[in-house]
């Protein structure tokens, strides 16, 4: 969230003729009929957490599954990886998730990656400090991230980090 994953994203399909996998935020927006899943897990996570990182991973994969396999290069601008390896994780460590849906989470996943067509070759690290991601959150002004502060973009950024730059919870 803020980090430059989009711009980036749009770049390297201009100038690499990649397809992009884009975020599913509209599909969040907009549950069928029934409500904004994105606004209901950020300002409720202890009880939309589970749903929303549920849904996220599913939006995900069913995103990868529907990628133009015409073109060679797919770039995801985020996946289904930093939601079980950041967002899912943290919220199970904030108490946001508790023990069994972590475990039931984690065994879909799994399950759900093993079915795609192709797997990640790598992942590109947008490093930058929750203080940016928090300002260019504000300056996008999604409704729905209004409420979110350093507290939700710091332990974010450990989570990345521990992930992608210590390898570590892998």
């Amino acid at each position: 969230t803020g980090a430059g994953k989009t711009t980036l994203s749009r770049l390297i399909e201009r100038e690499l003729s990649a397809h992009i996998i884009e975020e599913p935020i509209d599909k969040w927006r907009k549950v069928g009929d029934t409500g904004n899943l994105l606004d209901l897990h950020l300002n409720q996570r202890n009880r939309w957490g589970y749903t929303f990182q549920t849904y996220a991973c599913l939006t995900f994969i069913q995103a990868c599954l529907e990628a133009d396999q015409s073109k060679q290069l797919h770039v995801s601008d985020r996946s289904a990886y930093s939601g079980i390896y950041c967002f899912s994780r943290m919220m199970m460590d904030e108490g946001s998730l508790t023990p069994l849906e972590w475990y039931i989470y984690k065994e879909r996943f799994e399950w759900l990656t093993e079915l795609l067509p192709c797997k990640a070759d790598g992942f590109i690290y947008l490093r930058t400090t929750p203080y940016n991601c928090l300002m260019r959150a504000n300056a996008r002004q999604r409704p729905e991230e209004s409420a979110l502060t350093m507290d939700f973009f710091e332990p974010l950024h450990r989570y990345h980090e521990e992930w992608l730059i210590e390898k570590k919870n892998m």
